[in-house]
């Protein structure tokens, strides 16, 4: 089984365009950055010259698609992880 790292830069007091950063890993191997600030959630992939932003709003429609309810994202998360 994969081992998963996340390293997570934030910042050191409350800042209103702070963006939190989170570094992730998966075998020593980095995946990429998820960036989550204010107004939008962030994916840089680890070797792309430019990320993938999204609204909060066009995010959570993008899960909502993803996963009709929650119970099918329990499911789906379950079988996964087997």
């Amino acid at each position: 089984m994969a081992e998963h790292v996340v390293r997570v830069s934030q910042p050191t007091r409350e800042v209103v365009n702070a963006d939190y950063s989170f570094e992730i890993f998966s075998d020593g191997e980095k995946l990429g950055t998820l960036n989550i600030s204010k107004g939008t959630i962030d994916w840089w992939p680890r070797k792309a010259q430019s990320g993938v932003e999204l609204r909060w709003e066009d995010f959570a429609k993008l899960l909502d698609a993803c996963f009709v309810d929650t119970s099918a994202m329990v499911r789906a998360a379950r079988d996964i992880a087997q």
